[in-house]
């Protein structure tokens, strides 16, 4: 979105790995800091997981940040989690500066 400040609402990941649902749980994001910034998901909705963002997580600018997915892994070391995702998966909104 340029160069405006956005408040990042939620992000979609879809797993293409060999995990399924039931495999991954109690799924969140985390900044560079380890400070979590989302709220918990539960689980995977067949092979995607939306993840709702803390309301005060805002990219200023064109700053970029980094983000780790944790979670519950409850499969076997033989299965596989790539998480994917492209630009129509990140909802956001526009702030407004007062």
């Amino acid at each position: 979105q340029g160069g405006k400040d956005q408040q990042i609402t939620a992000i979609t990941f879809e797993n293409q790995g060999s995990a399924s649902n039931m495999d991954l749980g109690n799924l969140a994001l985390y900044a560079a800091d380890g400070k979590r910034v989302s709220a918990v998901t539960s689980t995977m909705d067949g092979r995607t997981v939306r993840i709702v963002l803390d309301s005060s997580f805002i990219l200023r600018g064109r700053e970029q940040r980094l983000l780790s997915v944790k979670g519950e892994v409850r499969a076997s070391s033989k299965r596989t989690i790539r998480w994917a995702l492209d630009a129509g998966d990140i909802e956001a909104k526009e702030v407004r500066r007062r």
